[in-house]
C-alpha cells in the first residue's frame, strides 16, 4: 500500500510540474505573438513600414530597396 500512495503522490507532483510548464509555454507563446504580431508595434508591422519608407526614398528600382524587396513578412494566420 506504500508503494502505492508513494507511486500516486510522485505522479501527482510529476503532473503538477508539466502544467505549470504548459502555463508557462502558453503564456511565452502569447508574448511572442503579441511582439511580432501586434499590427501597430509588432515586428511585423515595423518591417512593413521600413519597406515602404525605403521603396519611397530609393524608388522600386534602387539596389537598396531591391536587397529588402524580396523578404517576406507576414501576419499570423
Amino acid at each position: 500500500m506504500n508503494g502505492l500512495t508513494a507511486l500516486y503522490n510522485d505522479l501527482l507532483e510529476k503532473n503538477k510540474a508539466v502544467n505549470n510548464e504548459a502555463t508557462a509555454l502558453s503564456v511565452g507563446r502569447l508574448q511572442r505573438n503579441e511582439a511580432l504580431y501586434n499590427p501597430e508595434m509588432g515586428v511585423v508591422a515595423l518591417a512593413t513600414d521600413v519597406k515602404n519608407y525605403v521603396k519611397s526614398v530609393f524608388g522600386l528600382s534602387h539596389p537598396q530597396y531591391k536587397q529588402i524587396s524580396g523578404i517576406s513578412f507576414r501576419a499570423e494566420q
